[in-house]
């Protein structure tokens, strides 16, 4: 699924839609201003961070709120989204109600958060503090 209107045509191309700039452009779509170097970066800098659990039980788990994971094989990703120590986060999604996420994965769109995959691999959850 390919992004439409003002998120495909304001800032970045289509191909250059990797996971922060899918964040960034929802954030720059309804009046923010974020500008972070890769999804290390956001957990660094977010309002609050905690894991799956921890913003389950403090009803932080709402539409909106930023899913952190971590890949096991992160050979192939550009250095700012390695694992830098701090969560080693490599990827990054907006979290859509219902056990689902919305990310740039390949393609575009919704995943099911009860997947085996994504359970192994989504550990953290946060808010990020648009600049």
């Amino acid at each position: 699924m390919k992004p439409t209107g003002k998120m495909a045509q304001s800032y970045h191309s289509y191909q250059e839609l990797d996971c922060q700039a899918l964040i960034e452009q929802a954030v720059r779509n309804v009046g923010g201003q974020m500008d972070y170097r890769g999804s290390n970066d956001m957990a660094r800098n977010a309002a609050w961070l905690g894991t799956i659990e921890n913003a389950q039980a403090e009803g932080k788990l709402v539409p909106g709120a930023l899913l952190f994971i971590h890949e096991d094989d992160e050979s192939g990703l550009p250095a700012r989204y390695q694992g830098d120590g701090f969560g080693d986060f490599s990827h990054v999604g907006i979290y859509a109600g219902n056990n689902r996420m919305y990310h740039a994965g390949d393609p575009i769109g919704y995943a099911d958060l009860t997947s085996p995959y994504w359970q192994k691999h989504l550990i953290g959850a946060g808010r990020v503090k648009s600049k």
